[in-house]
């Protein structure tokens, strides 16, 4: 079954249920015990669907921020979609690509690189740069440029990747490719490194985390993805980058005489 017939099923459930009035029928769905116990919850699935259901029929991506504003008054704070989300995403067992809905992007690369999606294609030539979301749309395809780069270095923190790139990092060991989400990775960043991952398994790939839980936590959920529905693939499977190495600082490596 199609998304967009499993989106459309849940809307004829509703109307079936609005017609019939039959109580016993909201006790067998999530979605129509929602309607009679917690109605404004309800009216923010409906919209959240609504907007999911032009997406995926339209082929193009929408991320949480928009639908926020797509009635702030409604949904009232920006956090309470993510909840909202694993709702629908329970019910229809479905990722949630699969639904086309994204956080706003938190990647950045730095290094040569070249990024192509059908027609359009963009060069990003020892340049931080945002990935534009376009490029995630279904199918598409990650090529690294003729300059292969010799490694890919994911960096957790924002402020060591911007170090790195002032003591000229990437200019001491290029050809290479420096890459970080500014702390948690999220589903764009994943789907990107994972796309490497797949289409060039000789690259090496090295992560510098911190060496607390936090960072290693970071670091699993790089290596080995998440079986949270929501931050999984178009099949149901964890995003991973089995390839992925931890560079360090590890825990065994600081001296007790510093802590």
């Amino acid at each position: 079954m199609s998304v967009l017939s499993m989106i459309e099923g849940i809307v004829y459930e509703v109307m079936k249920f609005l017609k019939s009035g039959n109580a016993d029928e909201a006790k067998e769905s999530h979605f129509l015990e929602l309607l009679v116990k917690k109605p404004e919850e309800f009216t923010r699935l409906v919209v959240i669907l609504k907007m999911a259901h032009e997406a995926v029929r339209e082929d193009k991506f929408i991320t949480k921020r928009s639908i926020y504003y797509s009635n702030p008054i409604l949904f009232k704070r920006q956090s309470i979609i993510d909840p909202l989300l694993s709702k629908i995403c329970k019910e229809l067992s479905l990722p949630r690509c699969a639904l086309k809905i994204n956080a706003s992007s938190k990647l950045i690369v730095y290094g040569d690189i070249y990024l192509g999606i059908g027609y359009e294609s963009d060069v990003i030539k020892r340049n931080n740069l945002g990935i534009p979301e376009s490029l995630f749309k279904s199918g598409y395809e990650v090529i690294i440029s003729e300059c292969l780069p010799q490694f890919i270095l994911i960096i957790e923190k924002d402020t060591i990747f911007r170090k790195l790139l002032n003591e000229k990092f990437y200019e001491k060991f290029k050809p290479c490719l420096l890459v970080t989400a500014k702390g948690y990775p999220d589903l764009i960043t994943r789907k990107f490194l994972a796309q490497i991952n797949c289409k060039h398994p000789n690259i090496p790939i090295i992560g510098l985390f911190d060496a607390d839980p936090h960072g290693i936590n970071v670091f699993c959920t790089y290596k080995y993805g998440t079986m949270n529905p929501m931050m999984q693939n178009e099949n149901g499977n964890p995003i991973s980058i089995p390839n992925l190495q931890l560079c360090g600082l590890l825990p065994t490596e600081i001296s007790s005489d510093i802590i």
